[in-house]
């Protein structure tokens, strides 16, 4: 039986990486580069890292901004991106409306996206953070804490 838990991650307004998982409820975790946030993921190996095409385009975007360029290497934001390529699992832009809306119209893609993949978001955003009582949305914190409790203590 596999036991792996799918895993969307996010680029969140405040500069922080962001994993969910909708069938692992309180799946959220960040860290303040992207690199370091899927170093955490990677280090937990019992659920999946979801993508998209248009997740992958945002984060390329995202990279590009000059306060980001500040804190972050083009090349190293290119490893981050090819890590992702190479390692999540690329899902398809569903077609289908998200369950719910968020008070931010593009936030939407990620709501749909992870009911179809039945995974848990993991942000910093604040718009999908007030959904939480609707949906397995988490911040990063919350999701390392979850990731702590469930699979034992892991360094942040």
């Amino acid at each position: 039986m596999d036991n792996s838990v799918r895993v969307m991650v996010e680029r969140g307004k405040n500069k922080r990486t962001v994993a969910c998982a909708f069938d692992w409820s309180g799946l959220d975790r960040s860290a303040k580069i992207e690199e370091d946030a899927l170093r955490v993921l990677e280090s937990y190996r019992e659920f999946e890292l979801v993508v998209s095409p248009a997740l992958i385009g945002e984060l390329e975007r995202a990279c590009a901004y000059p306060k980001l360029r500040k804190r972050i290497k083009p090349e190293e934001a290119h490893q981050v991106v090819e890590w992702l390529r190479s390692s999540a699992t690329m899902a398809t832009a569903p077609h289908d409306a998200p369950p719910i809306r968020s008070t931010d119209p593009g936030d939407d893609y990620l709501i749909a996206l992870a009911d179809a993949e039945r995974a848990a978001l993991v942000c910093g955003d604040q718009h999908l953070l007030g959904l939480a009582e609707d949906l397995p949305v988490f911040s990063p914190v919350d999701f390392l804490d979850l990731l702590e409790r469930e699979g034992g203590s892991h360094e942040h």
